[in-house]
């Protein structure tokens, strides 16, 4: 799948969320099915970016997923 993997940047969302000196993943919002969405809801802050990650690039998802 595409994604976009930017460094070392700063960011402000359209609902408030941001940050400085982070790693963004950007990508369709349409590469995730819906049980992906909502695993993602689910993760603490610090796995997001991991899994993702790993779904962009068709690694195993075992670690976060049952």
């Amino acid at each position: 799948m595409a994604y976009d993997e930017l460094k070392n940047v700063g960011f402000v969302s359209y609902d408030g969320h941001y940050g400085a000196e982070a790693d963004l993943l950007i990508f369709d919002s349409n590469a995730l099915t819906s049980k992906q969405w909502d695993t993602l809801g689910e993760l603490g802050d610090n796995s997001r970016f991991e899994y993702v990650e790993a779904i962009m690039n068709n690694k195993s998802l075992t670690e976060w997923e049952l």
